[in-house]
């Protein structure tokens, strides 16, 4: 997941998560217990033009 769509979710009241857990009932029960470890976003580098 890249920094626009973290960027999008955040304008509508949405929270994206990047997480290497890959089982996602395990990524939930982590997250709901506080101790789902998250990553960084990718960096945003590409060359088409982005709508308003």
């Amino acid at each position: 997941m890249g920094s626009g769509l973290l960027r999008r979710l955040e304008m509508i009241g949405g929270k994206g998560l990047i997480t290497s857990e890959t089982d996602p009932d395990k990524a939930i029960e982590d997250f709901l217990k506080g101790n789902l470890v998250t990553l960084p976003a990718e960096p945003h580098e590409h060359s088409h033009k982005h709508a308003n």
